[in-house]
């Protein structure tokens, strides 16, 4: 198969960061691989491509054709959802995009490929829990070995406690438990906008260790209500990158937060009543408690 053709490395300016649609896609191909129990090497036997051209292919450095990437993916067995999802996706590629508006990515299969391909995952959430849950519960196990982000990190907006149902505040517990989930509580004061922002570092298999390639492999899905997700990375995603790193440093530390979360499960009622907020008469009872060791 030879009618790939390299990647473009310029939008208006010249650029390093993937093109959004190639880079999604890159990343539900090695998904689909290591799945089939490939490597690259057997891959690109099977397919007939050389490992290092089809490892390019999931690194987004060269564009996939809507050929090759039916090929690749019927041969490693991918549902003919995912294959459908990826395929729509292509046309969209024309050029070299940094921000998509896909509702292909609210299919079920492109979840468990990012967690697959993401050494860190920060999700900043203000409601609803169901999505996020999802989100950051752990991947399964995939060829003998996990296949999920390394790290995953919950931003929670603390107006989310006084009206989440409470089997949701226990579900994120439960993650927390099982050291699958940090959660950091954001101050009700902080504004941020209503639904759901996910961070994906996708380096799990590329990784040089340089904040340049950490950056370039990021990505942001925004996930409001009542809308298509939208997708963004490099200059389109400064503004999501910013609101991260905005809440990440106003969030309260990890056992404090873990605590106000334990609380709001146990008396959602009383939260609800108070927007959230501690009441004076236990404010003092409630710090002393989160300083213990969790």
């Amino acid at each position: 198969m030879t009618d790939d053709a390299p990647a473009p490395t310029s939008c208006h300016t010249p650029c390093y960061v993937p093109s959004v649609p190639h880079q999604l896609v890159g990343v539900l191909l090695r998904y689909h691989r290591i799945r089939a129990g490939l490597s690259c090497l057997r891959a690109g036997q099977l397919a007939q491509i050389a490992p290092r051209r089809l490892q390019d292919m999931e690194l987004a450095r060269i564009t996939v054709s809507g050929q090759t990437l039916h090929a690749l993916l019927h041969a490693y067995g991918a549902p003919a959802q995912d294959v459908q999802s990826a395929i729509a996706l292509m046309p969209r590629a024309g050029g070299h995009r940094h921000q998509i508006s896909a509702a292909t990515l609210q299919d079920s299969g492109w979840v468990p490929a990012l967690k697959a391909g993401a050494r860190e995952t920060v999700i900043l959430s203000t409601g609803p829990l169901t999505q996020v849950v999802d989100l950051a519960a752990p991947g399964s196990r995939v060829s003998g070995s996990a296949q999920h982000h390394r790290r995953t990190v919950l931003l929670l907006h603390e107006s989310v406690l006084g009206r989440a149902p409470a089997e949701q505040l226990a579900s994120l517990v439960r993650l927390i438990a099982s050291k699958a989930l940090t959660v950091r509580l954001v101050p009700a004061a902080f504004v941020a906008p209503a639904g759901v922002l996910t961070e994906w570092t996708l380096t799990a298999w590329s990784w040089d260790g340089t904040a340049s390639e950490h950056t370039r492999r990021q990505l942001y899905v925004t996930h409001l209500p009542q809308e298509a997700p939208v997708g963004r990375n490099g200059d389109a995603a400064i503004a999501d990158r910013q609101l991260v790193q905005a809440a990440m440093r106003r969030s309260l530390p990890a056992p404090a937060s873990a605590h106000h979360l334990r609380q709001a499960m146990q008396r959602p009622r009383s939260w609800a009543s108070t927007g959230g907020r501690r009441s004076p008469s236990n404010a003092a009872a409630d710090a002393a408690t989160a300083r213990r060791p969790a």
